[in-house]
């Protein structure tokens, strides 16, 4: 199995929790398989540090001395800057209330305690491995919207510029027509007039041009 080089780290994560002996151990466990952890005691010092410098999972104890898990969940996520990091709650084995209400604050999922190291690894690899195809998705998304949005630009440019050529066309074929008919007009004056009399001059002009014909 590959080990992790020293200087490689896997993912950043904020553990929060009021018993240092579980901060402790969570710490130890997830820098021992190559993740960065910042740990927090408290609701207000975590709010502080996922502001400051968001991690990619936030492992939150669901009892906390001054503001519950739940409402620092649902701050969380009515931030724009912490909104979409994954939160997941530590919890008793048997807190169903408890798990009911993190999934309701937006919380992804539970890790029980006393904590296992297979189960606590499996949902922080799970989740950031989710979080990280998220994430990949939206700026692919971001991306296909940028692309779309320029050739519609694009397109709209092109039909303007043929609008502007076909009106410019029809003005120069309503131009050419124009000549055309005056053109006409002046070769059947000319072929009136190479028979009349410098006298019936005049009398052909005027009917001539208004499209009058002579018996």
């Amino acid at each position: 199995m590959d080990q992790a080089m020293p200087n490689e780290v896997k993912g950043k994560l904020l553990v929060v929790d009021d018993d240092l002996n579980s901060r402790q151990t969570l710490d130890g466990l997830l820098s021992r398989e190559g993740y960065e952890t910042q740990c927090a005691p408290d609701g207000a010092t975590a709010l502080m540090f996922a502001e400051a410098d968001p991690p990619e999972l936030i492992l939150l104890d669901v009892r906390l001395p001054d503001l519950d898990g739940f409402e620092i969940c649902r701050r969380l996520k009515g931030s724009e800057k912490t909104g979409r990091i994954p939160v997941v709650f530590l919890c008793g084995l048997d807190d169903l209330g408890d798990k009911i209400k993190g999934f309701e604050s937006g919380g992804v999922d539970f890790i029980t305690k006393p904590f296992q190291a297979t189960e606590v690894m499996a949902r922080v690899e799970t989740h950031l491995a989710l979080h990280r195809l998220r994430n990949q998705a939206d700026t692919q998304k971001i991306m296909l919207e940028a692309m779309v949005q320029e050739r519609t630009r694009e397109l709209t440019d092109l039909t303007e510029s043929l609008v502007r050529e076909i009106v410019q066309r029809e003005k120069a074929d309503e131009a050419l027509a124009e000549r055309l008919r005056f053109e006409s007009l002046l070769s059947d004056l000319s072929a009136r007039f190479v028979n009349v009399s410098p006298e019936q001059v005049d009398g052909e002009i005027d009917p001539s041009i208004h499209g009058r014909t002579i018996s």
